[in-house]
């Protein structure tokens, strides 16, 4: 399996690089993601490195294959691999909010 849209069209990113509006569901994922940056900015120097590691350290995914936009976003891209997974505490952690967050739009 790959791993597409590691950062949620930009939400998991520490700023947006488009304007959206305040109500859109891109600017509602990228406020809600900015409360998990004290889970993992003590590890990784940005929330698209922590991103980008969850999806490596999932072992359903294969690959991840990130958008780039710059040479840096490349570079910082290839570093999450030799970064350290995150802790199986963390992983709960980020799980329940995403079920807090999302629940309705992804319940069936």
């Amino acid at each position: 399996m790959i791993g597409i849209r590691a950062h949620a069209a930009g939400s998991l990113t520490d700023r947006l690089d488009r304007d959206s509006a305040p109500d859109s569901d891109v600017a509602r994922d990228h406020q809600r993601a900015m409360s998990l940056a004290p889970l993992l900015l003590d590890r990784y120097s940005t929330l698209s490195q922590a991103a980008l590691r969850f999806c490596l350290d999932n072992p359903d995914i294969s690959t991840v294959a990130p958008g780039f936009k710059s040479v840096a976003e490349v570079e910082e891209s290839a570093a999450c691999s030799d970064l350290p997974s995150i802790d199986a505490a963390t992983t709960d952690k980020l799980s329940a909010l995403f079920r807090t967050f999302y629940h309705n739009r992804f319940a069936q």
